[in-house]
């Protein structure tokens, strides 16, 4: 065997067993670290994936609120209305003071002081008035932006797990070459191993310093 091939298949350098030593302990540490972030937001997705859909369900129960209260409104106001027209005045000044919601009788008086039998311009009922609101619509509303929101961080989470894991998968490829390269004697194939072992490490550690911890 010449002196060439005698170096080539002899012990690796000192400078490729300490590389190979770093390369192994960084890629171990990184390793661990994403693997743990990884975990830490998956825990935060599955927290913002319960949030909105307690959120949603929060929102149907206001909706279904909302539509009780303006169907007993618009029941309530049609008896009003046909009373008057009748001229039972009486009976629609009970309906006005007494079955009227507190929420719904200003938008009522607003459209009657229209005189909308009257007036082509007033709308057709007081539900169509502009300045008509629901409380409890407008509750279910806001759980629903709630809910999209939390959907959004959830996803967010979500995508900074998976790139956890993609980091996971570059420091593997460090340890796997890297161990790889302490159980061989060709000093050529130890350096090709390492230079692919400290390029998974360096794709992994850039991946951390570009990733949100938690």
């Amino acid at each position: 065997m010449t002196k060439t091939n005698e170096r080539e298949f002899s012990e690796p350098a000192y400078w490729q067993q300490l590389l190979a030593t770093l390369l192994l302990s960084l890629a171990a540490v990184g390793s661990a670290f994403s693997a743990w972030q990884s975990s830490r937001w998956g825990g935060v997705q599955a927290v913002h994936f319960a949030s909105a859909s307690a959120s949603r369900v929060e929102a149907v129960r206001a909706f279904g609120n909302a539509n009780v209260q303006m169907s007993y409104d618009a029941n309530t106001f049609v008896q009003l209305v046909l009373s008057s027209q009748m001229g039972e005045q009486r009976v629609a000044r009970l309906v006005g003071e007494r079955f009227l919601r507190k929420e719904f009788r200003p938008f009522a008086e607003e459209w009657l002081a229209m005189k909308p039998l009257e007036n082509p311009d007033a709308p057709p009922t007081p539900f169509e008035l502009k300045s008509y609101t629901n409380a409890q619509h407008q509750e279910g509303l806001e759980l629903e932006r709630t809910a999209m929101r939390y959907t959004e961080e959830a996803k967010r989470a979500n995508q900074h797990s998976d790139d956890y894991i993609l980091a996971t998968v570059f420091f593997a490829l460090g340890l796997f070459f890297g161990g790889l390269s302490t159980k061989l004697r060709n000093q050529r194939l130890v350096t090709v191993l390492l230079v692919f072992g400290v390029l998974g490490s360096l794709l992994g550690l850039r991946q951390l310093l570009v990733l949100p911890f938690h």
